[in-house]
């Protein structure tokens, strides 16, 4: 059951993640342009939720710096996340079963660390405004999520490019003669 839950957790979570590790081209990772990226989308999903989720300007007021905490503390965890993987990647072949066996460890200890921010940052919304509002807030990230990733996709596509590449036509249908 705790993996059902784990899993569940980690599939919602993995648009902010791919959003949060993401840096533009030509940046490294750590401090400087890497890391101004990162607020600069932090604050994007913060307008954005503020537009969407139809807080009052006292809701507003007590719940953004709570969220602001929250995305910044899920953002180091995904940092976090992303040495381990690095770490697991690198030179694979070479480690042994007890170093693959530790690696491994710290990648469900992290993922529970991301489950647990993410369970209270929800107990603390739900002291700040309605539970309705709590729960509309996973709709309106899951949007935002969607939107930076159709951004991202045209920003990506070539001049005169249409939005959506046709998909490839199917196979014939038959034996393959």
């Amino acid at each position: 059951m705790k993996q059902k839950i784990v899993m569940i957790a980690m599939v919602l979570m993995l648009p902010l993640a791919t959003l949060m590790a993401q840096t533009p081209q030509g940046e490294g990772p750590g401090r400087g342009k890497g890391e101004k990226f990162r607020e600069k989308v932090i604050e994007m999903r913060v307008n954005y939720v503020k537009e969407n989720l139809g807080l009052s300007d006292a809701q507003s007021d007590k719940f953004i710096p709570v969220y602001k905490e929250y995305l910044q503390k899920a953002a180091d965890l995904i940092k976090e996340s992303r040495a381990i993987k690095k770490e697991l990647k690198d030179n694979f072949e070479m480690k042994s079963d007890q170093e693959l066996e530790v690696l491994l460890q710290k990648q469900y200890d992290q993922e529970l660390k991301q489950l647990n921010l993410k369970k209270e940052a929800q107990d603390a919304y739900k002291k700040l405004i309605p539970l309705k509002k709590v729960a509309k807030l996973q709709l309106v990230e899951k949007e935002f999520n969607r939107t930076m990733l159709r951004k991202a996709a045209e920003r990506m596509r070539k001049p005169g490019e249409p939005p959506h590449a046709p998909a490839p036509p199917a196979p014939p249908a038959g034996d393959g003669k």
